[in-house]
């Protein structure tokens, strides 16, 4: 993860870098990081494929018990 942020404070506006963070991040479970992370990378290159079935896959997902709680 630290590798991420250096890169992104290196090149803020990588697509590639937040693509990947966005993936690390859903990996790890926090899934509003990773969501922004991905929409930072459809800001950065809009026509990023990839990004966008991540978003949308997520997006898809049923909330989790946690989320409607405000846990």
């Amino acid at each position: 993860m630290r590798s991420f942020r250096e890169a992104l404070r290196v090149t803020p506006y990588s697509p590639d870098v937040y693509f990947c963070l966005g993936n690390l991040q859903r990996e790890r479970g926090d899934l509003d990081a990773a969501l922004s992370s991905y929409r930072s990378c459809l800001d950065a290159l809009p026509g990023f494929a990839p990004a966008y079935n991540n978003l949308g896959n997520e997006m898809l997902k049923p909330p989790r018990p946690e989320r409607e709680c405000g846990a």
